[in-house]
């Protein structure tokens, strides 16, 4: 299947070259005036590599004119027949959307129109997130109880997870002024696409945090938050050992960050807070990823709330 030929703004344009477009996209997307995060970055070009892999298989050429919805197809039932979850396919499905539309079309104007309108994107069907019970949690903390500096680190550093639903980035990158030792508030966040918001600590959170302040290196004149033992800052690799190790400690194998994150998502409603009110929480865009984030939980807490407005 081919696309017609009013489909390009230039018929030379049928034939530039994928990799190129996609390298240039790449550019794009690190020099808008809020670039996007680098792990949006990481899943929009792995999406568009995983893409044309495909259309290599399929063995169309990687030009433009062969981006067509029946190699989009081909390429859905390949990552099905891999076993690959929906959610997955769908939020690569979704990269690659925006790339055509957003700028093949609108950016660029190669085209006269979205080249993949009639590929619907893929809605998988909801289902609860999987997070800690509040016996896992105490696991959880327990889990760094020796009293290194790693460990009191390490304990602060996951109970500012729990506690905020921050983003993993979001709180490595934090500078230590941008917390307040009394209050627990937290300014200035470097949050998803070069905003900045605001969090607050709880109590038990910020005791653990200031457990931590206390034997942070006073020699270190980096103003990051969260440091080595040596003084310099932990990086976001650092922190894939930490998790490991934690896996290791709490017995508790499916734990990750971002885990965390779904479930104060969820204690949250439970709490009864609205789904406007997480949504700013958690600094989503829109609520279309926070009620994602939430899961079943909103149902049934709706569902609890029937009695108080029966009308019987």
């Amino acid at each position: 299947m081919r696309h017609p030929s009013h489909v390009w703004a230039d018929p030379e344009f049928a034939k530039e070259p994928l990799d190129k477009l996609v390298i240039e996209y790449m550019n794009h997307l690190r020099g808008r005036s809020q670039p996007v995060s680098p792990e949006t970055m990481d899943k929009y070009r792995k999406a568009l590599l995983s893409m044309m892999r495909s259309m290599e298989r399929q063995g169309v050429s990687l030009v433009l004119e062969s981006l067509t919805p029946a190699a989009i197809n081909g390429w859905i039932q390949e990552q099905r027949a891999l076993g690959l979850v929906e959610d997955g396919i769908a939020s690569r499905l979704g990269a690659v959307k925006v790339f055509t539309n957003k700028y093949l079309f609108k950016h660029l104007e190669l085209t006269t129109r979205d080249l993949l309108l009639k590929v619907s994107r893929i809605t998988p069907p909801e289902k609860p997130a999987p997070v800690l019970t509040e016996e896992e949690v105490e696991r959880v903390l327990d889990a760094f109880d020796r009293p290194s500096f790693e460990d009191i680190r390490n304990k602060a550093l996951v109970a500012c997870y729990i506690a905020t639903g921050l983003r993993l980035r979001e709180v490595i990158e934090l500078p230590i002024s941008s917390l307040d030792r009394v209050t627990g508030e937290i300014k200035f966040i470097r949050a998803k696409g070069n905003k900045e918001r605001c969090a607050w600590l709880s109590h038990g959170a910020l005791k653990h945090v200031k457990a931590y302040l206390r034997v942070r290196p006073t020699t270190s004149k980096d103003e990051r938050l969260w440091l080595r033992a040596d003084g310099r800052p932990l990086s976001y690799w650092a922190t894939h050992s930490i998790m490991n190790r934690l896996r290791a400690r709490s017995g508790i194998a499916r734990i990750h960050w971002h885990l965390f994150r779904h479930g104060f998502a969820q204690h949250a409603l439970r709490q009864g807070a609205d789904i406007g009110t997480v949504q700013e929480m958690l600094g989503h865009s829109s609520n279309a990823m926070t009620r994602r984030y939430a899961g079943h939980v909103r149902q049934t807490e709706a569902a609890r709330q029937m009695p108080r407005f029966a009308p019987i």
